[in-house]
């Protein structure tokens, strides 16, 4: 499934993406220290779809059996961490 999320996210700590689906990121000015993208099962990707790099912050993205959906084409300052289950290809819809 998908889920939007509109408002804006501030955390002081990892915000961890878990299980398949898609959560779509609107708000392009989020503050968020790192991501972890986890949990894929029978073909279900859990995924962060976003427009702007904003919207992901600029900390670290660690891959655990999730991935990324830009929306459009960007450059990401982010570094990537790919673990066991991580794909390093962003997923494309």
């Amino acid at each position: 499934g998908t889920a939007t999320m509109s408002g804006t996210i501030t955390s002081t700590g990892n915000v961890t993406k878990q299980g398949g689906g898609t959560l779509v990121i609107t708000n392009n000015s989020n503050t968020i220290p790192s991501w972890t993208l986890a949990g894929f099962a029978a073909g279900f990707q859990s995924q962060v779809a976003f427009s702007a790099p904003g919207a992901i912050g600029t900390g670290p993205i660690t891959l655990n059996g999730g991935g990324l959906q830009p929306q459009a084409a960007m450059t990401l300052t982010n570094n990537i961490v790919l673990q066991a289950q991580g794909h390093g290809a962003p997923y494309a819809a």
